[in-house]
């Protein structure tokens, strides 16, 4: 990530520093640093792009990473407003930092945690024929390729027939940075206008490993087994995404630090 200076004064502009997750690009910020009493306030101003329009997205916690020379951690500070800070067209937050640890500073990096709320079909496809009559249990797998294009998530489902339960098992692998990833699904059975003839719930959680697993299984009537042709999934994800910004090279510029204000 390209390195600036940001002085005291007039707000500065980095046009090739950029912020892109799975779910948000935020480029071209504008940063400022003033004076805040006995502190100093850093001030970042950016536009705001969300990549999966459909979402609701929130700023839940901005935190601004002070580190000296080596690289060492001095101090981290979450943004100064209790207000709800929304990913839209332009994004602002700013930091109070005590004037002896920006002192120290040689660099920041602003760690950025959206809340995430959406819904949208997950996987869709048809499904190939089964023996009903068999005791055997049969894969009903999938004709084609199910994949549906996420930035959340990617699913893998293994579906089998077995005596009147059609039987499920699902993988979720996350697709982005996250602290916290819970997806609810609903799975349906549709014939072939597409009609839901058979349904069931279930939800999933990912791990710390990235990857998160379930499975159930539905009772079908063969008079109901016989009208399947297809089955799709559809999820509501709630996921809280990190993103980083930075490093970002602090600097006086050629004047000196303000003196602070007086009350």
């Amino acid at each position: 990530m390209e390195k600036m200076k940001v002085p005291w004064g007039a707000p500065v502009a980095a046009r090739n520093l950029t912020c892109e997750t799975p779910v948000f690009r935020l480029s071209k910020p504008v940063f400022a640093r003033e004076r805040s009493y006995d502190r100093t306030m850093l001030r970042f101003t950016s536009p705001g792009e969300r990549l999966i329009p459909d979402a609701s997205h929130e700023l839940s916690t901005i935190y601004a990473v002070l580190l000296d020379e080596q690289g060492q951690l001095i101090t981290r500070r979450s943004h100064e407003s209790n207000r709800q800070t929304l990913l839209g067209p332009l994004c602002t937050w700013g930091h109070e930092i005590y004037d002896e640890q920006l002192a120290r500073a040689a660099s920041i990096v602003y760690e950025v945690e959206t809340r995430l709320d959406v819904r949208r079909t997950l996987f869709s496809s048809k499904l190939l024929p089964v023996d009903l009559d068999s005791e055997a249990r049969q894969p009903w797998s999938p004709a084609g390729d199910p994949s549906n294009e996420d930035r959340l998530m990617q699913i893998s489902v293994g579906a089998f027939y077995n005596r009147g339960d059609f039987e499920i098992s699902l993988m979720a692998t996350t697709s982005c940075v996250n602290d916290g990833h819970r997806t609810e699904m609903e799975l349906m059975l549709l014939d072939e206008a597409g009609v839901a003839v058979a349904s069931r719930w279930m939800s999933v959680s990912i791990s710390s490993t990235g990857v998160g697993y379930n499975d159930t299984s539905l009772r079908l009537e063969k008079r109901i087994a016989r009208l399947v042709q297809a089955l799709e999934i559809r999820g509501r994800s709630e996921v809280r995404t990190v993103g980083r910004i930075g490093p970002i090279l602090l600097d006086d510029g050629e004047g000196k630090k303000p003196a602070p204000t007086q009350n």
